[in-house]
């Protein structure tokens, strides 16, 4: 999945990979740059565009503020020290071509909480109707915090959702997505593709969130710890970790298939 705010163009991801490619857009105060970045993912050949709604305001990530984390780096003490514990990682990113924002046109360095100076703050259903419009291939809206916003999603004419919380880091007192599960899949019904992230660390997490409803689950700390620590096949290594796990986990509960694992559900998992 390439994203708007990345280092990467959706260009430049299609043109590095093989497979099915979904682009994540969050909607820009610039309205013509978040209209120029739909039509290059189009025009790049991306199937799904996948539309964050839940960083209207950027949550207040204590641990990124703390360490200093800008794009660029920047190097204060506690990096410097770090530098000198991991010589042959920071060699690595010193060899690498700069880090910057491909999409946008960020000129100083930039904190997660300061991205609020690009995210459109007053989103409204009519910017996804626009969006659909404009779109012609599938839509996914990233980040309901409900089943009736779930199901107006698709009344706009969203063939998903992702059920998120950034993995605590915008409102870390929100529900869990896993909770979310059975009360969006009932609001939707059974065509819309439901997938879940946040706090995916194991293949049981998986078998959790399909039980409960979800065609799908979605990783972020999991493959980027392999991707930190091995590059490439580090992010394999990972992949296999959790395939492993959640088919371990299907035969455990001596079910066969995801079809199985559903239709068992009410029996498998004991929710208090």
């Amino acid at each position: 999945m390439a994203r708007g705010v990345s280092i990467n163009t959706p260009a430049d991801l299609a043109a590095a990979v093989h497979g099915d490619l979904w682009f994540q857009l969050y909607i820009l105060t610039d309205s013509g740059l978040t209209r120029e970045m739909v039509d290059r993912a189009a025009a790049s050949g991306y199937r799904v565009l996948v539309v964050t709604v839940d960083t209207v305001v950027p949550g207040r990530r204590v641990r990124d503020v703390r360490n200093g984390l800008a794009m660029p780096p920047e190097l204060t003490g506690r990096t410097i020290a770090s530098i000198g514990s991991r010589p042959a990682y920071w060699l690595r990113m010193m060899r690498s071509p700069a880090m910057k924002l491909a999409n946008l046109a960020v000129r100083q360095p930039m904190t997660i909480a300061d991205t609020r100076r690009l995210f459109h703050p007053g989103i409204t259903w009519d910017d996804i109707a626009a969006l659909r419009e404009r779109w012609t291939g599938k839509l996914v809206i990233k980040g309901p915090l409900g089943a009736a916003d779930a199901r107006r999603a698709v009344e706009a004419g969203a063939d998903g959702v992702q059920l998120s919380n950034h993995g605590g880091r915008q409102l870390d007192r929100a529900i869990a997505p896993v909770d979310l599960l059975p009360a969006v899949r009932d609001a939707v019904g059974p065509d819309p593709a439901v997938l879940v992230d946040s706090g995916v660390r194991h293949g049981a997490d998986i078998a959790t969130a399909v039980a409960l409803g979800a065609d799908a689950a979605a990783i972020g700390r999991a493959y980027l710890y392999g991707l930190m620590t091995a590059g490439e096949p580090g992010v394999d290594k990972a992949l296999d970790l959790l395939a492993e796990q959640f088919q371990r986990t299907m035969r455990l509960l001596g079910v066969t298939s995801v079809a199985e694992l559903r239709k068992h559900a009410p029996e498998i998992l004991i929710r208090d």
